[in-house]
This record gives structure tokens, C-alpha cells and sequence, in this order.
């Protein structure tokens, strides 16, 4: 995946900060898919992360969200689920060999130098 096409989280950015702008990413290009398909109802969104904070982060809810790295996200996975879409959250590990969390990781690296 090259950079250039996602942009990068920024010079300064957190490891978290950065894990978050994928997922966002993700979030965002799901939306704009299934507006183009119209294909929302019953569609199951997985999004698998190796970032075990923003999963917890996110996995406090909606509602009890404080920063608005995590409003901004809720904000797009309920986009989704008013589309019909189910989405789930999912815990990979890192680092252990399971190629798209590799590539995502190469990725992010990459970004981070950007």
C-alpha cells in the first residue's frame, strides 16, 4: 500500500495516534464502499488491529468516549451501523508473521517517516 495514496498520521505522532488514523482511515473508505455498492444491510465489518489501547478505548462505547480521537471513530462506526453494516472490533497480535497486520505495520512505518 503506498503512503502516498493514505497520507501519514505526522511527524509527531504516538504509535496510538497513528494505529487510530488507520483504523479511521479504514472507517472512512468502508463508508464511502458501501454508499457506492449500496450494499449495507447485513454486510459484517471486521476491522482486526494489533493495537490493544485503541481497541480498549474504543471498547468503552460510544458515550463514554472523551477524546475525540475516539468521538471521531464511534462517529464513523456508527455511520456504518446506520447503513446496516454490523462492525466488530478485533484483537491480532503484532509482529508474529500474519501478513496483512505485517503489511498494515510496514505501512505505518512508513507514514512515520513520511
Amino acid at each position: 500500500l503506498p503512503t502516498q495514496e493514505y497520507g501519514h498520521a505526522g511527524a509527531w505522532a504516538t504509535s496510538f495516534q497513528a494505529e487510530a488514523a488507520a483504523i479511521g482511515l479504514a472507517l472512512g473508505r468502508l463508508i464511502l464502499a458501501v454508499d457506492a455498492s449500496g450494499a449495507g444491510r447485513a454486510l459484517r465489518i471486521a476491522i482486526l488491529s494489533d493495537s490493544q489501547s485503541v481497541l480498549r478505548m474504543l471498547q468503552k462505547g460510544e458515550v463514554r468516549q472523551r477524546g475525540r480521537i475516539g468521538r471521531a471513530l464511534w462517529r464513523k462506526i456508527r455511520a456504518l451501523r446506520e447503513r446496516g453494516c454490523h462492525v466488530s472490533l478485533q484483537f491480532v497480535p503484532g509482529h508474529v508473521g500474519i501478513v496483512g497486520n505485517e503489511n498494515a505495520d510496514d505501512v505505518v512505518e512508513e507514514g512515520a517517516k513520511a
